[in-house]
This record gives structure tokens, sequence and C-alpha cells, in this order.
């Protein structure tokens, strides 16, 4: 039996913060995908997932609550990976929430 390789397909997540919150700087991003909880910096990151239903939560740890945080559900698909865009520069307090959006999907590797 001549079996195919089968398409990856992931989630592509931005990180982007604001140019005046350089204090951010000092600290990373904790992103928790399905339960699983990971402190990436800041940037492009292509993280390998299953396809089907997907939560994100996103904040930075600060002393007293988890600054601008935010959460979503996206799906992926066979063979595509989903884009998902995080930002603070919106937010002018520790407390406000950062923006997050799905950008849709794109096939993998393009």
């Amino acid at each position: 039996m001549n079996a195919q390789p089968q398409t990856p397909s992931g989630l592509q997540l931005r990180l982007l913060k604001g140019g005046l919150q350089w204090m951010l700087d000092f600290k990373k991003p904790i992103v928790t995908i399905d339960g699983g909880t990971q402190a990436l910096k800041w940037g492009y990151h292509l993280i390998p997932l299953p396809p089907g239903p997907h939560t994100i939560d996103i904040h930075c740890p600060s002393l007293f609550v988890r600054s601008f945080e935010a959460k979503l559900q996206f799906t992926v698909y066979p063979g595509y990976v989903t884009g998902v865009d995080y930002d603070t520069s919106d937010a002018l307090f520790i407390f406000q929430a950062g923006s997050i959006r799905d950008l849709g999907c794109k096939p993998w590797g393009t």
C-alpha cells in the first residue's frame, strides 16, 4: 500500500506590541492553546496543530493581573495554516484587553 505523506497543518501566530510599550521587551507573552501553555517571544511563530477547532488565550505576565489578555476560538483545516494576530498597541493600560483576530487560512507553505 502506497500512502501519501500527510500535509501538515497549524497556526501562524504573530505577537505584536506597541512601540511605546518598551517595558514589554522584558516580558514574554504567555500563550495557551487548548490548555498547553508556553512563553513565546514577540514576533512570528509557526505552531503545528492537528485539524479541528482550537482555543487560544494570550496575556502578558504582570505583578497583579494578566495584562492585555485576549482569547479566540479558531479552526485549523487539514493542509492549511490559520493566521492569528495578537496586538497590545491599542491598549493604554495594563488591565485593558489586547486585540486578537483570525486572519483566515491559507495552504501550508505559502
